[in-house]
Parts: C-alpha cells; sequence; structure tokens
C-alpha cells in the first residue's frame, strides 16, 4: 500500500492485526512494527507513526475511524486508546488506569460511542466523544453477560454489539 500511494518500496507492514477503512483513507494496526500506518489515497499521503507524544508504541493491535476523521488505536500492552486526526496527530489519550488489556474496537456513529473489548478485564466498555467512560459490562464468567477473554466485536446499523467471547466459545449479542 505505501508504494502505491508515495512510490516507495518498504516492507513496514510485519504483522497487521487490525484495519479500518472510509472512502480513501485506510489505518492499519500492526504490533510486529509497532505502527500504526495512515493510508491518504485522495491526498497522496502516508504516515507510519510509532509513538503517543513521547511514548513509543509496543503492542498496537486495533484500529477504528469515525465520520468526524478521528483515529482510534488501541494499544493493547500500554492499556490506553490513542485518539489521532487523519494526519497522524495526537489529540486525546483514553482509559488511563482504566483498560487492563484492550484488544479490539468498534465505534458507533449513532451514539458516537467507542466500543473497546478489554480482553484482561473480561469486559466491553463504551467511550463518548469527549473521552469520558459511558458504559462498561461484562466479568469474567460462563453466564449470558459474562466473557471469558473477548477478543473482537463488531456494531451492526441498528446498534447491537456482537462480542467474541473467546474462551466460552461464542458470540455474544448486546
Amino acid at each position: 500500500l505505501g508504494e502505491l500511494i508515495t512510490g516507495v518500496s518498504d516492507d513496514w507492514l510485519v504483522r497487521p492485526t487490525g484495519v479500518a477503512a472510509r472512502n480513501d483513507f485506510l489505518a492499519v494496526a500492526d504490533p510486529g512494527a509497532r505502527a500504526l500506518f495512515l493510508f491518504d489515497r485522495a491526498g497522496g499521503r502516508f504516515e507510519r507513526i510509532t509513538h503517543a507524544e513521547h511514548e513509543e508504541l509496543v503492542s498496537p493491535v486495533s484500529v477504528a475511524l469515525d465520520d468526524a476523521n478521528h483515529v482510534y488505536l488501541a494499544d493493547s500492552y500500554l492499556r490506553q486508546i490513542y485518539v489521532y486526526d487523519r494526519a497522524g496527530v495526537l489529540q486525546q489519550v483514553w482509559g488511563t488506569d482504566v483498560l487492563e488489556r484492550p484488544v479490539a474496537l468498534a465505534f458507533d456513529e449513532r451514539r458516537r460511542w467507542l466500543y473497546v473489548a478489554d480482553t484482561a478485564g473480561h469486559r466491553i466498555l463504551a467511550y463518548d466523544a469527549n473521552g469520558e467512560l459511558v458504559l462498561s459490562f461484562g466479568e469474567r464468567g460462563t453466564a449470558v453477560g459474562e466473557f471469558n477473554w473477548p477478543s473482537n466485536l463488531c456494531l451492526d446499523r441498528d446498534g447491537h454489539v456482537y462480542v467474541v467471547d473467546a474462551l466460552n466459545f461464542r458470540v455474544q449479542v448486546f
């Protein structure tokens, strides 16, 4: 992708695990490269982001986009959500002292909430557009509404949240 946009051939993607796209914009989380890659075909730009302010990214695993030009990045090792603009400039940091191991993101455009699967916390959290925690549900267990290492999530257009409850071997719908 970098070669397509910039004409430069570099093997920068090492182990991509998360991708989000909107129109001609693509964001890729790659823990192997310890980077967030931003590809803007319309603008002919490519960014490789390896830092959040003075802190190096360690395990960027998931990414989501909203319709207001924000890029949300989950770093599972650093236990935070980083909010960038599409130029790659850090805007906010969410989840400090709350998240245990964020591994998946999904943006709900209707509510303007970012859902986070916190696998080590065995729960799902939601943040509003200002980074305020507005919802948290789940705990470790096997009953309905409980999780055993939730590993991914997505939303449908009706607002249902689908959670891959990995070690309970199921998908739960909320």
